[in-house]
Order: C-alpha cells, then sequence, then structure tokens
C-alpha cells in the first residue's frame, strides 16, 4: 500500500479542502493502483525552511508498505 506524506509551510486553511482526495485521485492513476491502496497524509502548517528562506514549500514522501501474510 502506498502511503504518501505531504507537509507544507502554507497553513492548513490555504489547502483545498478536497486536496487529499485529488491528490489520492492522480496517485492511483499515475501508480496503477486502487484509491482504496493508497494512503495520503497532510501536515500543513508546520516549519519548514528550504535554500535559507521560509518561502512556501512542500515537501513529499511517498513509500510502498509491506503487506505481510502470517500463517499458523
Amino acid at each position: 500500500m502506498p502511503m504518501v506524506r505531504v507537509a507544507t509551510n502554507i497553513p492548513d486553511k490555504d489547502v483545498p479542502p478536497n486536496f487529499e482526495e485529488r491528490l489520492t485521485d492522480i496517485l492511483a492513476e499515475s501508480m496503477n493502483k486502487p484509491r482504496t491502496r493508497i494512503a495520503v497524509e497532510i501536515y500543513a502548517g508546520q516549519r519548514i525552511m528550504h535554500g535559507g528562506v521560509r518561502n512556501p514549500v512542500v515537501i513529499i514522501k511517498e513509500k510502498e508498505s509491506l503487506r505481510i501474510t502470517v500463517e499458523f
């Protein structure tokens, strides 16, 4: 299951309310995965600086979690 974390210094009030849904749709199409298999986390209003300045910035981290099946 792909897990995507989006961190930004943009205030939460400025992030569109349907951002997670739109991002999930984009990821599902580009990764050829069903929407139900994608997790998205949004961290808005974070204290992030890039290049020594505090301009608006976003950091996106993606990782694929493993599915483990245990049989007894």
